[in-house]
């Protein structure tokens, strides 16, 4: 398809509502719905709010903010195209600043005495992130997916980890992964395949991850 049919699919009913979905579920803001709804988790209720109120701030800085504004920064100075990375050349760099600042969100939560799983989450999207870059080479893999992924892997390892069963949230999230899916395929920004390569990368991540013993790369 080309981009003029490309442009006036986005502009259509559905493509506004998938550009909308896009938008609200960009890649970068799956850390604050995430953290909003990890430290509602009962174990938390034993911790200083003090420590509660910097672990979100250390989330939405490095996990989002950061992010953002590098990816701003790539934009002003005319590195990208454009700042939602359409084009497949412009992910990479981006990509490699992310991940940096996901790993160092994943130290400090390590230094704020945080459950393990905590900050295994925040390495578990960091080493998605890498993943999708490294691919991302030769293939343009789906972001959004992979968000999407991450954000259903990551309840569900919460979910095991402290022996809880949020059904409503699990099948919440399930369908907004579904909704995800369906706008980036309907906006011709993916093929199927980069969608559900994506999403298994991100869930696979972090279910996986957080399981690991690897406590050695922070004390």
């Amino acid at each position: 398809m080309d981009e003029q049919n490309i442009k006036t699919r986005s502009q259509s009913g559905w493509g506004r509502v998938s550009n909308l979905i896009s938008i609200i579920f960009f890649p970068l803001f799956i850390p604050i719905y995430g953290s909003f709804l990890l430290f509602g988790v009962k174990v938390f209720s034993f911790y200083p709010a003090f420590y509660i109120i910097k672990a979100r701030i250390t989330v939405f800085l490095f996990g989002t903010i950061i992010p953002f504004f590098c990816i701003l920064a790539l934009y002003k100075l005319k590195i990208i195209s454009d700042m939602a990375l359409t084009r497949q050349r412009d992910r990479l760099l981006p990509y490699f600043l992310t991940f940096v600042s996901y790993v160092f969100c994943a130290f400090l939560l390590s230094r704020l005495a945080m459950p393990k799983f905590v900050y295994a989450l925040m390495l578990a999207v960091a080493v998605a992130l890498l993943i999708n870059g490294i691919i991302n080479i030769w293939w343009k893999i789906s972001a959004h997916a992979t968000g999407a992924g991450g954000f259903l892997g990551g309840i569900l390892c919460v979910s095991y980890q402290n022996y809880i069963n949020p059904l409503e949230w699990i099948v919440t999230v399930i369908l907004i992964c579904g909704a995800v899916a369906a706008a980036r395929l309907y906006l011709k920004a993916h093929t199927p395949g980069q969608v559900i390569a994506g999403f298994l990368n991100g869930a696979l991540c972090t279910l996986i991850i957080p399981n690991l013993r690897f406590g050695w790369l922070f004390f």
